[in-house]
C-alpha cells in the first residue's frame, strides 16, 4: 500500500497524496528494502516510462488543499487555514517528502535493468532485484505486470 501511496504521490497532483504519503515517510518505521522493492514493482506497471518518476514532480495546488484535504483531515493534523498558512505548511510537506523520497529515488542499476525489462522488453525477471524466490514468484505472477506486458506490444 505504501509503495503504491508514493507512486501515486510522483504520478499525480493530489493533495490527498501529498498528505498521506508525509505521513507513511515521517510518522511510520517503514523497511527502506522492502518498500524500494514494492516500489519499483509498482513502477513497473505504469504506463509511462520509469524514466519519468522524479522527486520534482512532488507539487501542490493550495486550492486543492484548501477544497478537499483540510475538509477530511482531523482538527489535531489541521494548519491555520488561512491561504499563507495552508501554504508554507504545503511547501514543509513537499520539502519533506521529496526528502524522504531517498528511500526509494533514484532507482538502483539492478531496479532500472528490472524496469527496463518489463517495460521496454516485456520481460518480468524480479530475480533483478531480489533473490526471495516467494517474492519472485508473486512478482512473476502479478497481473497489472503481464497487463503491462500487452501494453508494451500496442
Amino acid at each position: 500500500m505504501a509503495a503504491g501511496k508514493l507512486n501515486a504521490l510522483l504520478e499525480r497532483e493530489v493533495s490527498r497524496d501529498l498528505f498521506d504519503s508525509h505521513q507513511l515517510l515521517t510518522k511510520w518505521p517503514l523497511d527502506a528494502e522492502k518498500i524500494r522493492l514494492a516500489f519499483t514493482v509498482y513502477t513497473a506497471m505504469r504506463k509511462q516510462s520509469w524514466q519519468q518518476i522524479k522527486v520534482d514532480n512532488v507539487k501542490f495546488s493550495v486550492k486543492d488543499i484548501r477544497d478537499k484535504l483540510v475538509p477530511v483531515l482531523k482538527e489535531s493534523e489541521l494548519p491555520d487555514t488561512l491561504f499563507p498558512a495552508i501554504q508554507s505548511w504545503a511547501i514543509r510537506l513537499v520539502d519533506e517528502c521529496k526528502d524522504m523520497l531517498r528511500i526509494v529515488l533514484p532507482f538502483r542499476k539492478n531496479e532500472i535493468e528490472f524496469l527496463e525489462q518489463v517495460q521496454r522488453y516485456g520481460e518480468i525477471q524480479p530475480e533483478l532485484i531480489s533473490d526471495d524466490r516467494n517474492f519472485c514468484e508473486r512478482v512473476r505472477r502479478h497481473p497489472l505486470l503481464h497487463w503491462r506486458k500487452q501494453q508494451r506490444s500496442k
